[in-house]
This record gives C-alpha cells, structure tokens and sequence, in this order.
C-alpha cells in the first residue's frame, strides 16, 4: 500500500521547526512508501520559507470545487490550540504586504458614531494582532472552521480522513470548546501527540479516541540527515560570518521572550567564549518570534566573539546546530535537534507547557533546564566541561524507536490505494 495523503501544518512560517515537520515526513514516506506523495497545505499558498525547498498550497482550496478526498494529516507543531489571535500575530512578516494592498482597495471602516461625530479605524496604517486577526487572518487564510486546525473529515470535505501528526496543545483547553475539541479528534483516524501532558489535556476534554504517545518527530533528523551531510553547510554559514569552518563554537538562540535579559546574556557570552576558546553563533531560529533583533543587539555588545547568522536558510541552521559544542536558547525543537546530534543542550528560562513535557518523556536531567538567567554561565561551563558524560545514547536511541513506530502507525492508519494527485 501507498501514501496518497496531504499535510496541514504552519509550514508557512518564519520558524525553523514548523517548516522542518513536512522535510522529514517526506524522508520517512519514501523510506517505507516509496511510491507515495503527500501534498503540503498551509495558510499561505507559495514556497515555504526558509529556503525549505518545497511549496506549499492554500489550506482554503480543500473547502471549495469538486475536491478527491484524500486522507489529511495535519501536523505538527505547537497547533492543537483555540488561540487564532497569537497563530495570526506570527505572520507579522507578512503585514507590510496586507497594509500595502489594504490601502490600494479599502476604504476607513465605521466603528461609532457620537452625537455629531462619526469614529472611523484606518486599519490598515495600524494592522495589530486583533486587527489582522480579525480581517486578514479569519477571512482570506483560515479554513472555514471554528478554530484552524481544528478539522475532520466531517468539516473538511476533501479529506478521507484525518490524523493528527506529532501535535501539542500548549494551553489548557476553554471548557466552552470541550465538545468541539472532544468531536474532532473522536473522529480522527490516529492521534499522536508529542508528551504526556498534551494526552492529559485532550483526556481533560472527554476525547474517548486511542491517543499515541510519543516524542516529537524532530528527534529523528539526525537519522535522516546524518551529520556528515551537513559538513560543508556547517563550513558556509561559518565563511558567512566571518568564522573558520574548522573553528570550534557553540550556538545561542534567544526570541523576544528574553528581551530583558540582553546585557546579562552579552556578559556570559564574552565570558564563555574566552574561557573556553570559542567563538558564538548567534543564531535565530523563530523570525516569527522576533529572534533575529533580539540577538542582533547581544551581537553589538559583544561582536568580536558573537556574531548573528544572519540566514533564511534551514539548512544552514540545521547544520550549524548539529557541528556544535553546545546549543543553548529557547527554542524547542534547537534543542531536540542539538539533542538528537548528541550535541549538549540548554533550555533557557520560558515556562511553558511544551519543555516540560518534552524533558519528562525524553527524561531530560534538570540541569539541561535552566530555572533562571542568573544560571546562565554557570549551567553553560558545566555542560562545556561535562562534555560527553551528559549525553545519553542509548536513551535517545530508544526515544527514537517510539516515535518512529508512532509514525508508522499513523501512516499506517491512513495508507490507501492511490487517488490521484495530493
């Protein structure tokens, strides 16, 4: 049997792991199917960014004309959630587009009136997140669904099935959205979310559906882009910055998240790299999440000793991460990538739901967590010093066994005779 399948997830997006999700799917497609194709969907129809070498179409085309049903996986990623107003704020990229052509065709929108005054919202000279939401997002983006990637194959006509691909859900789920969470995924034909603590919240809701458990698909890069692959990425993201190819260095991410932090970030920095001899890649991960400014201004603190890769390729990021002595910042999947590379990692200080449920079913020891900024240099020496002693082989390799018999098991669940063209 073959995969004839389309996949639904924020590949659209300035963020290194969203736009990886549907690269290493299709790498485990043609391990196990060769003959198959799974047509990409997002928000935005284009070529995905970051130089991800592949395009994606408008999700909206599903949900009009005489569509072949087709089984839809949607995922992964951070998505299983009932928050469109922060999804829309992560396309702030594309708004000085929106504005541009909202002030060629749109006229002020009436919003009151007051006696003898009228009140009137250009909105288009001040697209803020609701605004966006509101107008751009919700109606020329989204599906025509309550939440968006909340579908079935009840509410998406063009799809045979649906199964949810290595998901989260981040936030704890509005009890007034119960039924609705409930009814979608009792209807999915296999459910595979990333941690222990996104099961728990889809049992909070009702959801009766088996539901797999298993660690997020990222961990399985270093199996299908071994690292020697990466070696003369690795050399020309250096050459781009003015590093060696052969210099060692370790990589720091940070996102807006930490925009109090910069000077004390800068400091550790420039005590770090002098201590150990190394240089720092800067390197920005999330442009959605504004990582390329924040780092920006660590860099003109310090910029003999770290520099800011200033990349809108994956590869290149990719590469950089596994050849390093260390990954440090913020970013999930940063550190599961540097984790499946046996590349010592750090999460930096972000209380969220998603780190922790991923080091409790990776069993990730808390010091590769840290519980504030003050922790910083120090967290940083002992893991340079610990060295090889901190990575656990045989544990990642057993966590890489479960997720990739999770995978199998969705496509599994989905596998058909073909249909045609995803």
């Amino acid at each position: 049997m073959d995969i004839y399948a389309r996949q639904f997830c924020a590949s659209d997006m300035e963020n290194f792991g969203d736009v990886l999700y549907p690269i290493l799917l299709d790498r485990i497609v043609a391990r196990r199917y060769p003959e198959s194709r799974i047509g990409k969907y997002a928000f935005i129809a284009g070529d995905a960014p970051l130089d991800a070498n592949y395009s994606n179409t408008d999700i909206r085309s599903l949900f009009g004309g005489d569509i072949k049903p087709m089984p839809l996986i949607i995922g992964g990623g951070d998505i299983i959630r009932t928050d469109d107003l922060t999804v829309a704020g992560h396309y702030r990229s594309y708004y000085p587009n929106l504005i541009k052509r909202q002030k060629e065709r749109t006229k002020p929108v009436l919003v009151g009136t007051s006696g003898t005054m009228t009140f009137t919202v250009h909105y288009y000279y001040t697209p803020t997140p609701e605004l966006i939401n509101e107008i751009w997002f919700k109606k020329e983006l989204m599906p025509p669904c309550e939440f968006s990637f909340m579908l079935s194959s009840e509410t998406c006509p063009a799809a045979s099935k649906v199964a949810f691909f290595s998901v989260g859900v981040p936030f704890e789920i509005d009890p007034k959205y119960h039924d609705l969470v409930k009814s979608t995924f009792d209807k999915a034909a296999c459910i595979y979310v990333r941690d222990g603590q996104s099961r728990e919240k889809l049992l909070k809701v009702g959801v009766a559906n088996d539901i797999i458990v298993a660690p997020d698909m990222a961990i399985l890069v270093s199996d299908l882009f071994p690292k020697t692959e990466l070696d003369n990425l690795k050399s020309e993201a250096l050459s781009s910055i003015g590093f060696r190819g052969d210099e060692r260095y370790f990589c720091y991410q940070m996102s807006q998240a930490g925009v109090d932090n910069i000077h004390q970030v800068a400091r550790v920095l420039s005590v770090i790299t002098k201590k150990y001899g190394l240089k720092t890649v800067l390197l920005p991960l999330g442009l959605c999440h504004g990582d390329l400014a924040v780092l920006q201004a660590i860099s003109s603190f310090v910029p003999d000793v770290a520099r800011v890769l200033k990349t809108n390729n994956m590869w290149h990021m990719l590469a950089v991460i596994a050849h390093s002595a260390l990954f440090a910042g913020v970013s999930l999947h940063g550190n599961l990538v540097a984790y499946s590379y046996d590349v010592p990692y750090l999460f930096t200080p972000l209380d969220v739901d998603k780190i922790t449920g991923a080091m409790d079913i990776l069993e990730i020891p808390p010091q590769c967590r840290l519980k504030n900024w003050e922790e910083l240099q120090s967290s940083i020496s002992s893991l340079l010093e610990s060295g090889e002693t901190i990575i656990n082989r045989s544990g990642r390799i057993e966590s890489m066994k479960k997720t990739m018999a999770a995978v199998y098991a969705l496509l599994d669940s989905i596998s058909q005779p073909s249909l045609g063209v995803a």
